[in-house]
């Protein structure tokens, strides 16, 4: 078996990692032969020593997997829009995953009207993207009658529902995962409260770390702390912004290497806030980590910061809209410090125990390799149906989102 991981991309994020990890987990503790399709000077590129196992991606050229017909390949692919399908991988008896690792993964990008909140999105791709709408949600249907499209989590799931009128009775879940770290039992807390941040600085995490900073501000008469921040992206320039309207010191590092963050993590990090991929890298090391949500506008009413630990096993991130009114709760960002400091051992035994049971790499992969066995989705077909033509309306949602 063949398995090409297909995510050209020059930047960090997290599906890339989330790739290059389960592509070199397979390869090695599974001995499957695996591919990254990436930029010649992507973020997957750049981080595989192994450079034999990269597909070099070029938009303008037909990429042409090596198929023996006695062997089975699969392309693993995040989900997306079917227009924005790579149309130049020529592949054609491949099987085909679609794995959902982002809530908006099968609707076109809406940002710019982020702030009249996803019920009027909803109504604007209806209505005036109404040939998207029945595109993208024919081709949901198609892979879910293919067993051919994986959920990450209930807020993946919930958003495509939601968007696309799609009543998913029997979803499949596929949760991302990261390999356990042999610095794990090396844990102790820090002299000094350094709380961090990892993410990519992008509509729907950046209002969360708006929030997260300005509740910080209210504890400084109280408590000494500093805000390490790691993470690059168009919000940069609001974040310096807002970094000179607190007391506190903050300070910004746009990327460490992947290879260096376990151990700069554990000599540095008191507390990590984080969603995603990123809340997981502190879960594996048992650093006490707080789940934070997604919100695509400002946010203005009490939120309840709550351990990863707290969650249900299946999200890594909610829609903040979705967050039970039961859930809010006032002075909980100061009462998870405090907890921190009276029961450190506690809540980071709490925080890996949650992240092996959840997230563990190996399951991760075994699960995989069986949904790949059941999936009878072909390349070839996608890549030519009528899901992923663009037509006229195309330059419309182009204009509009300029």
């Amino acid at each position: 078996m063949t398995l090409y991981f297909c995510f050209p991309e020059k930047k960090v994020g997290g599906v890339s990692i989330l790739f290059l990890r389960i592509s070199k987990n397979l390869s090695k503790k599974f001995s499957k032969k695996t591919f990254l399709i990436d930029f010649e000077d992507g973020y997957m590129a750049r981080s595989l020593n192994d450079k034999d196992k990269i597909i070099k991606y070029y938009p303008s050229e037909k990429i042409i997997l090596d198929e023996e017909k006695s062997i089975s390949s699969t392309i693993i692919f995040q989900s997306m829009t079917p227009w924005s399908i790579f149309k130049n991988i020529v592949s054609e008896d491949s099987r085909v995953i679609f794995w959902t690792c982002h809530p908006n993964n099968f609707i076109p990008d809406l940002h710019f009207l982020n702030f009249l909140g996803d019920g009027f999105k909803k109504f604007f791709f209806k209505v005036f993207l109404y040939p998207y709408y029945k595109k993208s949600q024919n081709f949901v249907k198609y892979l879910l009658n293919e067993n051919s499209l994986f959920f990450m989590d209930q807020t993946t799931l919930k958003n495509t529902s939601f968007f696309l009128d799609v009543s998913i009775e029997n979803p499949k879940f596929l949760p991302i995962a990261i390999e356990k770290s042999s610095l794990e039992k090396s844990l102790l807390p820090p002299e000094k409260i350094t709380l961090f941040w990892i993410g990519r600085l992008v509509d729907f995490k950046y209002f969360i770390l708006e929030k997260l900073i300005l509740d910080l501000e209210k504890l400084v008469p109280n408590l000494s702390f500093s805000l390490k921040i790691i993470g690059d992206g168009p919000y940069l320039k609001n974040l310096n912004s807002l970094k000179s309207k607190v007391s506190y010191e903050i300070s910004i590092e746009q990327e460490i290497e992947n290879n260096k963050l376990d151990n700069y993590l554990i000599n540095n990090c008191s507390i990590l806030f984080a969603m995603g991929t990123a809340a997981l890298e502190g879960a594996k090391l048992g650093i006490p980590t707080i789940l934070l949500d997604i919100s695509y506008k400002r946010i203005n009413k009490e939120y309840n910061y709550r351990w990863l630990y707290e969650r249900d096993g299946m999200t890594l991130g909610e829609n903040i809209k979705d967050v039970s009114s039961n859930s809010l709760g006032k002075d909980s960002l100061e009462l998870r410090i405090n907890e921190y400091l009276e029961n450190f051992e506690e809540i980071s035994s709490k925080t890996f125990k949650y992240f092996d049971n959840n997230h563990n790499l190996d399951n991760t992969s075994l699960e995989l390799l069986k949904k790949i066995d059941n999936s009878t989705s072909q390349w070839g077909k996608i890549k030519d149906s009528k899901f992923t033509s663009r037509g006229i309306v195309y330059n419309f949602y182009k204009y509009l989102k300029r």
